[in-house]
């Protein structure tokens, strides 16, 4: 029970790091990183995991399954190892920031494509 308790609570917790993070940046602007970072997460991805469907046979769910899944947006816990070990904190959080956001249109038309 204890660790089913530890494992509901990781994600708020989660979320509440990202929101401390988030406060204490200085400047959130997108620039070409960041954009750079999105496109990589959300665009080519999702397209290498479409071409690497068919040589690895995968068919119906488990391959619309596995290009959505690399389309996602850069996820909380990136952002947390680099808090954790200071490797960029600011860069990183916003770099989770702006896939989350971009992450609304190319979710949608991706979710069309498969």
């Amino acid at each position: 029970r204890s660790v089913g308790l530890l494992g509901a609570a990781m994600i708020p917790a989660m979320l509440f790091v990202l929101g401390v993070q988030l406060a204490e940046a200085r400047a959130l602007r997108p620039n070409a990183d960041s954009v750079a970072v999105a496109a990589l997460r959300l665009v080519v991805a999702p397209a290498v995991a479409w071409a690497l469907a068919a040589p690895f046979g995968l068919t119906g769910l488990e391959r619309a399954a596995g290009i959505l899944q690399a389309g996602m947006p850069a996820a909380i816990l990136v952002a947390i190892i680099a808090a954790e070990f200071d490797v960029e904190p600011g860069f990183v959080t916003a770099a989770v920031l702006f896939s989350t956001v971009l992450s609304l249109p190319t979710l949608t038309l991706l979710l069309a494509a498969v």
